[in-house]
């Protein structure tokens, strides 16, 4: 937890076989839980094997759902700055 932190909790359901993310659930600071992401479609992403589907779902707005679908991936080497919040708010 930090103070910037967009939620105070995280769960994780992880499949042991595979060692594969299945679940997550987001909570606020409040407690109470905001969405639910659930990771499908185990493929072959970037040389390695991944989920190509991602539900989220939200738990305040229960008719809300999100899905994105990889359909491809590859490595690429990206610049630290582009992970500094500060260089975020230049964009």
């Amino acid at each position: 937890k930090s103070g910037g932190a967009t939620y105070k909790t995280i769960e994780l359901w992880v499949k042991k076989k595979g060692c594969f993310t299945v679940k997550t659930s987001f909570y606020a600071l409040s407690g109470k839980k905001l969405k639910d992401a659930f990771y499908k479609n185990i493929k072959i992403l970037g040389g390695q094997m991944r989920p190509s589907v991602v539900e989220i779902h939200d738990a305040v707005k229960n008719s809300s759902v999100s899905i994105m679908e990889y359909l491809d991936m590859e490595k690429a080497r990206i610049a630290e700055r582009f992970f500094n919040k500060n260089y975020l708010l230049r964009m």
